[in-house]
């Protein structure tokens, strides 16, 4: 009579050694095989206008003057833009990625046109007019530069206090604490970890152009821990820098980043 309680029994411990991961996993990132912890980083260049003798340093993430995406990133210039002259330099800001370039040209787009497809009339294909120079036509500029770089690494990524454990875009000063940004941010995407900071950086920029030309330098980078636990699990900080430089340039700008910490599942 005792035969179906232990049948029971041992039905009972099997279930529970394969849900009672699933029912408190959700807090748990230890390494696996499934571990993913990754930097990624981003840079876009537009001109409005015809610049020359092009020479910019721009912040990369690093720690200790030292990148993870550096190769990767050499490569994607040299693939993708090869008239660009690309490295990874020392400057007295630390290290920083150097670009150079005889010349940069503008395109513009116009809004996208319907127009017959040739040789059949009848059915409509999309285009775009594209010049050289601003119009009321052709008011959209496309970027020149769009460099997209990334590497995973072994150690997990603090993303909760990136800024001296983990690679951030350096250089990096004057990090100040946003505690109203970063409220607002809270309750709006319900992220309760998140933390916002204001920061300072360096970009050096040396070309000949005209007064009102304008160059705007988009950077976003961000860290992320990502593992598997009854589904992919994950958390990051991002961060970004986005600034226009007016007219010919000779020399070292300050410009402004924001640092967004603390965003996904923690334990």
């Amino acid at each position: 009579m005792r035969q179906p309680y232990k049948i029971g029994l041992y039905l009972l411990i099997i279930i529970s050694l394969i849900f009672l991961p699933t029912l408190f996993g959700d807090n748990s990132n230890t390494d696996s095989d499934y571990d993913i912890k990754s930097y990624n980083y981003d840079l876009i260049i537009t001109s409005d206008s015809k610049i020359s003798n092009v020479t910019l340093y721009m912040p990369i993430p690093a720690k200790n003057n030292t990148s993870s995406i550096g190769s990767n990133l050499m490569e994607r210039c040299s693939e993708d833009y090869p008239s660009w002259n690309c490295s990874i330099i020392d400057t007295e800001y630390g290290t920083m990625l150097a670009m150079s370039i005889d010349e940069i040209t503008p395109i513009f787009y116009s809004d996208p046109i319907d127009v017959p497809v040739p040789g059949n009339p009848d059915e409509m294909e999309i285009t775009f007019i594209k010049s050289g120079t601003y119009s009321e036509e052709t008011p959209y500029p496309q970027e020149n530069i769009y460099l997209s770089a990334g590497a995973t690494v072994n150690d997990t990524i603090d993303t909760q206090n990136p800024v001296g454990t983990s690679e951030v875009l350096m250089p990096k000063f004057n990090v100040v604490e946003n505690e109203e940004k970063a409220a607002a941010m809270v309750e709006l995407y319900n992220k309760p970890n998140a933390k916002l900071y204001d920061y300072d950086s360096m970009i050096y920029a040396q070309y000949d152009a005209p007064d009102n030309a304008e160059v705007q330098i988009y950077i976003t980078s961000d860290g992320s821990n990502e593992w598997f636990t009854s589904g992919w699990r994950s958390n990051s900080f991002r961060e970004s820098i986005i600034t226009t430089l007016t007219g010919p340039q000779n020399g070292w700008s300050q410009v402004s980043g924001e640092l967004i910490t603390g965003e996904g599942r923690y334990p």
